[in-house]
């Protein structure tokens, strides 16, 4: 469901307070990202795509963990196939984990629970 909303404003108010509120940014779709976080910024930048609410639940709790000092950095390994490297990824980097568990509570999807289910919590 396409929303593009400029705002954050859909999540529930106790995850926002006090934060203020980072500016969304709509970008075309690309091969490349869904969306991301700009580290040290104000704005998350979200591509027009189905399930964009999930890459802005994503990229917001990213945005509350540079806030509240939790924010680390991650590096994709493409070495290795896609489920793998997913699975390297989000097992790897606890700020990543934490904010696919945020996505998948706040705007679940099938992708965002395919992640979880069959890529981070399947052996």
């Amino acid at each position: 469901m396409l929303i593009q909303t400029s705002t954050v404003s859909w999540l529930p108010n106790s995850l926002t307070k006090g934060l203020g509120s980072p500016k969304i940014v709509w970008e075309p779709l690309n091969s490349k990202y869904g969306g991301y976080y700009t580290h040290g910024g104000n704005e998350i930048v979200v591509t027009e795509q189905d399930g964009e609410e999930s890459t802005i639940a994503h990229e917001f709790r990213h945005y509350t963990q540079e806030r509240i000092g939790t924010l680390g950095k991650g590096k994709l390994d493409f070495s290795i196939s896609y489920e793998d490297m997913i699975k390297k990824y989000f097992r790897s980097y606890w700020h990543e984990y934490d904010a696919l568990l945020f996505e998948y509570k706040h705007a679940k999807n099938p992708y965002n629970e395919w992640w979880l289910r069959k890529l981070v919590w399947e052996n």
